[in-house]
């Protein structure tokens, strides 16, 4: 089970890198729903500000420990004195783990947010003071990174999780009272923030600096004219609308005549034709959400035409671009042009390119999986078979990659490599084939022989695995010791070369 588990995580990783399409990837357990230390329902936590119900204004989600339950509630009650500056949901997290959940669950929580309040920004700011709330809203997230514009821990007890996911890192961090790690080197190249790490601010100042932290402008909407200002508005109206599935207030931003470009090379509509498409979507209550997370808008002379562009997330695509042309029709902002893309990073653009050209001459896309893995533990002798730990380790094997289902088993002419996939071969009704040890290029041949997107089983030698792996294009090619047991190299073809992922099983 173990071995099946981080072949599972390979597949995520590898579909991931849209290489391994034939491999059937294991759908991730929805993460346990977090306790909370009561049971308050949504009209009680939820502090509206005041100001027209259309008013956009910041959401603040406050998680607190018991410890710091008095600052949470001052807190609070400093920014509901602000009027419209934010809205408030102030939740106490439970210390105990036997706590039973309560409904709404702090995973239920945003979407239902976003269902009440109208978002500037489109992101929650999440703030999280004490160690169990840092690690419930460090787990939010993760599991949630698309609903947050910004992230504040007040002191957290541990350094910030290297393992939030890298999309967050374009969001503003702020970290209260903790030791600064390497986990922001791990951010994207492009639009990465560095977390800022600041010392505990002392118990009587930590409201005070929470406040002014949160009511403070955006940057880059602050620097705006008015103008300016309005199209921020009317593009968050826009995604704002598309959440809450409010088709009527969605299209009265996107007029008949104007164009919508989608992801797909065919997808482009005029406004007529995109409500036929979209209709179907708002039906289901929320279209789909897109949360702006970095935005830039320029206005032509007379500031009557704005163009911008925005990076936006989303649950299923993960990052994406927006740009288009809004123009201004009496007193309201229209979008005229949209096109949505998804940035493709340039390590992986040759081989999605030649994905995409695969796909779109209608032949098979490129790239093979071959698993290199060494003989199981063997005796003594010239042509040793295996000891029983070497047996007990091929039927491991076998059931490690049985849910890969290979195509073609390849192993040397010496019995211990034989017997190493002799379990899987029978478990797959295949026979293994016999190429010699000395003889790569042929084995490398007969490999190259396989369908596109085969998956393929090579049993070899610590001192022939390297070469196979090399003339399958792998670049770094690492060295196996010889008393070394109990590792696959997993070779991924691509368009733009082969990667070598080093797994144990």
């Amino acid at each position: 089970m173990r071995a099946f588990a981080v072949l599972r995580s390979y597949c995520v990783l590898a579909s991931i890198l849209v290489l391994l399409a034939p491999l059937r990837a294991q759908a991730r357990p929805e993460p346990e729903p977090l306790p909370l230390a009561s049971a308050p329902t949504l009209a009680a936590i939820l502090q509206r500000p005041a100001g027209p119900a259309a008013a956009f204004v910041p959401l603040v989600l406050l998680l607190h420990g018991h410890d710091h339950a008095a600052a949470a509630t001052e807190l609070r009650t400093n920014l509901a004195d602000l009027g419209t500056a934010a809205a408030t949901v102030t939740l106490p997290v439970a210390t105990d783990p036997n706590t039973p959940s309560t409904s709404p669950t702090l995973q239920d929580l945003p979407n239902r947010l976003r269902t009440l309040v109208r978002i500037a920004g489109g992101g929650i700011r999440l703030v999280a003071i004490g160690p169990q709330a840092a690690a419930a809203a460090e787990t939010l997230a993760q599991t949630q990174p698309w609903q947050f514009g910004a992230l504040v821990l007040v002191e957290p007890g541990r350094p910030l999780a290297a393992s939030l996911p890298k999309r967050l890192w374009s969001r503003p961090i702020t970290v209260y009272g903790a030791v600064e790690t390497t986990a922001a080197a791990t951010g994207p190249n492009t639009g990465a923030s560095t977390p800022t790490f600041r010392p505990a601010p002392e118990p009587k100042a930590l409201v005070a600096v929470l406040t002014d932290q949160l009511t403070s402008p955006e940057p880059g909407r602050a620097q705006r004219t008015l103008a300016g200002r309005a199209v921020d508005q009317a593009l968050d109206d826009f995604h704002d609308a598309a959440a809450q599935g409010d088709f009527d207030r969605y299209f009265a931003r996107f007029p008949d005549d104007a164009v919508f470009l989608g992801t797909d090379p065919d997808e482009r509509w005029d406004g007529r034709a995109f409500r036929r498409f979209a209709a179907p979507y708002f039906r289901r209550g929320s279209a789909w959400t897109f949360v702006p997370v970095v935005r830039h808008v320029t206005l032509a002379a007379g500031e009557q035409l704005a163009w911008f562009d925005e990076r936006l997330d989303n649950e299923p695509y993960g990052e994406c671009r927006g740009s288009g042309v809004l123009e201004r029709r009496g007193d309201t902002w229209v979008v005229r042009h949209y096109d949505l893309t998804i940035p493709v990073p340039n390590d992986l653009a040759n081989g999605l390119c030649a994905r995409i050209r695969a796909a779109r001459l209608g032949e098979p896309a490129p790239g093979r999986v071959v698993v290199l893995v060494r003989h199981a533990e063997k005796g003594s002798g010239d042509d040793p078979e295996l000891t029983a730990e070497g047996q007990a380790r091929a039927e491991r094997l076998a059931q490690a990659l049985a849910a890969l289902a290979p195509s073609a088993v390849f192993a040397s002419e010496f019995r211990r490599t034989q017997a190493t996939v002799a379990p899987l071969c029978r478990g797959l009704g295949v026979a293994a084939q016999v190429v010699k040890a000395a003889d790569s290029k042929s084995l490398v041949g007969a490999i190259r022989q396989l369908q596109a997107r085969a998956v393929a089983v090579v049993a070899g030698h610590s001192n022939t695995l390297p070469m196979v792996a090399k003339l399958l294009g792998v670049r770094d090619v690492p060295a196996i010791d010889e008393g070394d047991f109990g590792w696959l190299w997993v070779v991924v073809e691509s368009g733009d070369g082969a990667r070598l992922l080093r797994l144990r099983y």
